[in-house]
């Protein structure tokens, strides 16, 4: 019995183990491309996502992962593990990843997108230097508590 293989983890598709006393049939199982979210709380974020699979006898089989989909994920990285199985026992299983951006990564996101923006240099300048300020704290573990602003 070979073990299922993952052709592309951007696309999650599986061939699906081969037991010669069933039906040799071909399942694919396709998912959520890895995903990326800013968490909405220290607790992470509130995570959707949909994993499909298709069978060749035209039954749907049935698809089970872990963790679930609209659970909340933990700020970081989280590997989803997914199963289908087929009416006649067959399984393949896939992976994808979810990663939940906490405080210092949504804070350099949203450096890189101000500096994407045409804005005169004292205010692009000024909100960076600020955003910057808060990501240094961040990442030595010490944010700051009040980023004041300069007077206008």
């Amino acid at each position: 019995m070979a073990c299922p293989t993952i052709s592309s983890q951007e696309e999650l598709t599986a061939l699906a183990r081969r037991r010669p006393a069933k039906e040799s049939s071909q399942r694919t199982l396709e998912s959520s491309r890895n995903l990326q979210i800013d968490a909405a709380s220290p607790a992470g974020a509130i995570v959707n996502y949909t994993v499909t699979a298709t069978d060749n006898s035209g039954v749907t089989p049935t698809v089970s992962c872990i963790p679930l989909s609209g659970g909340t994920f933990a700020i970081g990285t989280t590997t989803v593990n997914c199963m289908a199985t087929d009416a006649a026992g067959n399984s393949t299983g896939g992976r994808f990843t979810v990663k939940v951006n906490g405080p210092a990564a949504q804070t350099a996101n949203l450096i890189v997108l101000v500096r994407s923006f045409t804005l005169p240099p004292v205010i692009g300048n000024s909100l960076t230097g600020l955003l910057q300020i808060a990501l240094n704290g961040f990442n030595s573990g010490t944010p700051p508590a009040v980023v004041n602003l300069p007077p206008t």
